[in-house]
């Protein structure tokens, strides 16, 4: 390969020129833009560097990469691995207006892909509330029930290693007026609904912890197990449902990906032209005020 020796240029001008003039150093095929090492004496006190939009861009950038990673995520478009993008011309490739409207794009698919995880979530939540609640299905009582006057209920569950059966006994034998029932038998613990006379709870609880028995939260539910699983499972469909509304208006606007790609390389350019500008020395301003 040839080596090509590389010419450099140094350039004053003004101040309202350099956006215009970076531009066209670009076009050209300029592959770097830097301050020179020393400043003349006298505009040492006069110059600043200047990074105002280079952090804009980055954002920019970073929004419509988030949105290109969704829309493959989450609504991949059929295409062969080497498509090929279509041909504009420099002034389609930075027109700003066009930028906006990906822009805008950008933060609509980026809206829906969060709605799409906040669903997910919600119904990970549901399902798990759901699958807690399941063991509790053959109590007839609504869970917030404590009893009456004279009759405790207690809801608990000791460890699966625990003999219900020998439980029982104990309880049966000191309290035979007492209530047991095992709701469900699952690997971690067996649930219990227990019914006794409120002068003899106190008996009972103690026999009951004798073999690992503990309350279980129901986390402020009312109403039967199985009425708050109806609930719950309502609500996952709903969750659902509207993840697929979500999931469809991605889909739609995955036609417009090359917006997005365009709008891409767009900003590439404004970034490397802030880059650029940011290494450059810039005149104060109006000195003295005048």
């Amino acid at each position: 390969m040839a080596i090509v020796k590389m010419k450099r240029l140094h350039l004053i001008a003004l101040r309202e020129d350099r956006d215009r003039l970076l531009r066209q150093l670009l076009h050209v095929g300029c592959v770097e833009v830097r301050e020179p090492d020393a400043l003349p004496e006298e505009a040492e006190g006069l110059l600043r560097r200047d990074a105002s939009a280079l952090a804009e861009a980055k954002g920019r950038q970073a929004q419509l990469k988030q949105a290109l990673t969704g829309l493959h995520r989450l609504a991949p478009q059929k295409g062969g691995l080497f498509t090929p993008r279509g041909v504009m011309t420099e002034e389609e490739l930075l027109d700003p207006a066009a930028l906006q409207r990906a822009l805008d794009l950008a933060e609509e698919i980026n809206g829906h892909v969060k709605e799409i995880g906040a669903c997910a979530a919600r119904e990970k939540r549901l399902e798990a509330e759901i699958q807690a609640l399941k063991p509790w299905s053959a109590c007839d009582l609504p869970l917030e029930t404590e009893g009456t006057r004279c009759a405790a209920v207690l809801l608990g569950a000791v460890p699966n290693t625990a003999d219900v059966s020998a439980l029982m006994g104990a309880v049966a034998a000191e309290v035979p007026e007492a209530e047991i029932t095992c709701l469900s038998s699952g690997r971690e613990q067996h649930c219990l609904e227990v019914i006794c006379h409120r002068s003899r709870e106190d008996k009972v609880l103690e026999i009951l912890r004798s073999y690992g028995f503990s309350f279980t939260p129901m986390k402020d539910l009312t109403g039967t197990a199985q009425e708050n699983i109806r609930r719950l499972e309502a609500e996952k469909a709903g969750q659902a449902e509207k993840k697929a509304g979500e999931l469809k208006a991605l889909r739609d606007l995955g036609g417009r990906k090359r917006e997005l790609d365009v709008a891409l390389d767009r900003v590439q350019q404004v970034i490397a032209t802030e880059e650029a500008k940011e290494r450059l020395a810039k005149g104060a301003g109006q000195h003295g005020g005048k």
